[in-house]
């Protein structure tokens, strides 16, 4: 499985990437597209969706076999020329996987300088997805724009993050929790994994809702999500799942980086009712 993959430093990487809404609109090099489909190709994720990326150009000529594909943001994208499209078979965490697998690769285009946008709901998907020729059993949960972020932002792109509070995540105590009490975790009793929730703390989600809630039991550290439906019902499927990959591959990058040993098994816990939301059990870290 790549996990590191040329990755200089993954906690430095993590903190510099941001979501980018306004780009220089010159085009990327071919060596540039090259290297990022050979990292795409050489992912692996910790489920059994298939998956797959495209990359390609939102007008004029397309990075790859496809031509003529034209690609609609509401205005939310500008500048951009390059775009890479998520596409996963319908299966058992598929959107899970997905967001695993893409964050993996936004990282690694964060690490080469790219600026990156997660872009989950604010695209003309139904025009992309019939030039794209998925199959019956494949889905497209994300894409991103690619390229140089520009120095001035519109207007637009900083009104979206002044929205999703995108600079702020919420505190330990929302988030992380210990055995059956449910109590906060404190940063001391989380030893040697502080840095690894931190860096899980600051993994990007739709609208920075952070749907993870962790529960450390003794040496395991459960994965549980709040979905919310206000969200899953205006984008059409539950985009919290996507976000809840993100954050295994914050954790694990963060786990692997400092020599903690560890693997994803499924523990089938019962969920749980934690700030009068209830929560669905994903998966166990368990180390």
């Amino acid at each position: 499985m790549v996990l590191m993959g040329g990755l200089m430093n993954v906690a430095e990487t993590i903190k510099k990437r941001k979501s980018v809404r306004t780009y220089v609109p010159t085009e990327l090099s071919r060596q540039t597209i090259s290297k990022l489909s050979e990292i795409a190709s050489s992912l692996e994720g910790p489920f059994e969706a298939p998956f797959r990326f495209v990359f390609f150009k939102a007008q004029g000529k397309l990075v790859g076999p496809n031509e003529g594909l034209k690609l609609g943001t509401y205005g939310v994208i500008r500048g951009a020329k390059h775009y890479c499209a998520g596409i996963v078979t319908r299966s058992k965490h598929d959107l899970e996987q997905l967001g695993y697998v893409m964050e993996h690769l936004i990282l690694h285009a964060t690490d080469m300088n790219l600026g990156t946008c997660w872009l989950g709901g604010t695209y003309s998907k139904k025009n992309l997805l019939s030039q794209l020729r998925l199959s019956n059993d494949e889905h497209m949960p994300a894409i991103t724009p690619l390229g140089y972020s520009a120095k001035d932002e519109s207007f637009l792109s900083k009104s979206m993050k002044w929205g999703a509070k995108s600079a702020t995540r919420k505190a330990w105590s929302e988030l992380f929790f210990k055995d059956k009490s449910l109590n906060p975790l404190s940063t001391s009793e989380a030893g040697a994994f502080e840095q690894v929730l931190e860096l899980l703390r600051w993994a990007p989600s739709a609208s920075n809702k952070q749907p993870w809630r962790i529960l450390k039991d003794g040496t395991n550290y459960h994965f549980f999500m709040q979905e919310n439906l206000m969200t899953t019902k205006a984008v059409g499927f539950p985009l919290q799942r996507v976000d809840m990959g993100i954050a295994m591959c914050h954790f694990e990058l963060g786990a692997r980086e400092l020599g903690l040993k560890g693997s994803w098994v499924d523990m089938k816990l019962d969920s749980f009712i934690i700030q009068k939301a209830p929560c669905s059990y994903l998966i166990t870290w368990q180390s």
